[in-house]
């Protein structure tokens, strides 16, 4: 609208209050063949020559604040990532008790499975690769774990929504693998 003000040099019919065609016509009385009129040379060399001025989004930011406020931002979960190293070889290498070990940790930490516990065995193209894998979807998330057999360890992620004792998952888990060292990070996410 401003930039119509500027090009019809503000003049505006006052029984309308609209802004006015060169021929003093009403922009919202006229039909679509001669709104093609603001194209012309004359008119689009004068829209080029008014200064360009910054869009104002400071309401809509304002907007998404006061939106924003409304909504608390809270932890989405807790995620305890777990090395072992020196590792029971038994332990790793049984997939028997790799579903021992899901089964006890979720009745611990009280988490309730969701379907089957996936324990593949594969990489065995290199001596280093090979060894089972884990994934036990919980219903707040899931546990996860690689192992190496070449190397004795144990890589498991524990990921929940819902609050755990991680101190009483990671004593657990190095007790159940034998591992004689753990290094550990905890993330709230």
């Amino acid at each position: 609208m401003k930039v119509l003000e500027k090009l019809q040099g503000d003049s505006k019919d006052s029984s309308s209050g609209g802004v006015l065609t060169n021929d003093r016509q009403p922009i919202s009385d006229m039909n679509v063949t001669e709104k093609k009129d603001f194209t012309s040379p004359k008119i689009v060399a004068r829209i080029a020559e008014i200064p360009r001025e910054g869009t104002d989004f400071s309401l809509a930011k304002d907007a998404n604040k006061k939106r924003a406020k409304g909504i608390k931002r809270k932890l989405y979960g807790y995620e305890l990532i777990m090395d072992l190293y020196d590792c029971d070889l038994a332990v790793l290498s049984s997939r028997k008790k790799l579903q021992e070990y899901v089964d006890k940790l979720c009745k611990l930490i009280k988490m309730k499975k969701f379907g089957k516990t996936l324990i593949p065995y594969f990489g065995e193209r290199e001596e280093f690769t090979k060894g089972y894998s884990l994934v036990q979807l919980i219903e707040t998330s899931s546990i996860t774990g690689h192992f190496s057999d070449h190397w004795r360890t144990a890589y498991l992620n524990i990921f929940s929504c819902k609050t755990y004792n991680q101190n009483l998952a990671k004593n657990f888990t190095k007790k159940f693998f034998g591992a004689k060292k753990v290094k550990t990070h905890f993330l709230k996410r």
